[in-house]
């Protein structure tokens, strides 16, 4: 495995947007996200698609992958690469993370410090204090969501030890069987997130890893999945 080095104020960060064409229907938070990292002191390089929308998506399958190899090579920029055994860290997307108001940014970004710039890992991730499913939208968001005393579930006693695979549910699904899905080893932990999906749509998805071996294999699961609020109402 190759660790990178520790990101350090002022860096060049590089975002690019590889499914949803975000930065086009959400520019007020779009804009609110680029706006807290630059003040923070980092450099931003915008990736060829920002902006744009074909449809659902922000490009077709050749122009974000054109996007995405195109920062790759841009030496200003780290690069993640796919295959080369590149240590990746999960999380924090611009929009989605950046763009939030209130502690859920702050926590968001006192992570994101503690992962890339501050620490020397291994390192001890603390569990949140709060939580929140409260849906606003992004144009329309103002100020802070409400927030709820965060507990976690756990379902099985006991502490599991291993290499963690993280990833998004659906994204997982549409990769799996390929040479880019990552081989789960026996032991490995695997996280899993989504958000805004149905039961039938949960279940079909753990269904197919069931299937194909992966909860034979793996130690352990963390789940964190938001579902459809109209489910979790009815539900």
């Amino acid at each position: 495995m190759i660790l990178a080095n520790k990101l350090q104020y002022g860096d060049t960060i590089a975002f690019f947007s590889p499914s949803s064409a975000v930065t086009h229907f959400a520019p007020k938070r779009f804009a609110r996200a680029k706006d807290f990292l630059a003040k923070k002191g980092f450099n931003l390089v915008a990736g060829n698609l920002t902006g744009k929308s074909d449809y659902y998506r922000s490009g077709s399958i050749q122009a974000r992958a054109d996007e995405l190899n195109a920062l790759i090579a841009d030496k200003n920029v780290f690069g993640i690469y796919s295959k080369i055994g590149l240590v990746t860290f999960y999380g924090s997307a611009l929009v989605a993370s950046f763009g939030e108001i209130g502690r859920p940014l702050d926590l968001t970004f006192q992570y994101f410090n503690n992962a890339l710039i501050n620490t020397n890992a291994p390192y001890k991730i603390d569990n949140p204090k709060f939580w929140t499913d409260e849906f606003i939208e992004w144009e329309q968001q103002t100020e802070e969501k409400q927030l709820f005393d965060n507990q976690l579930i756990s379902v099985n006693s006991g502490k599991a030890t291993g290499r963690l695979i993280a990833g998004n549910l659906s994204t997982m699904a549409g990769i799996y069987g390929s040479e880019y899905m990552p081989t789960i080893n026996e032991g490995d932990i695997l996280l899993i997130e989504d958000s805004l999906k149905s039961s039938s749509a949960i279940e079909r998805s753990f269904s197919h890893l069931k299937i194909n071996g992966i909860f034979d294999k793996i130690g352990g699961l963390i789940l964190g999945c938001v579902p459809n609020l109209q489910y979790r109402l009815k539900y």
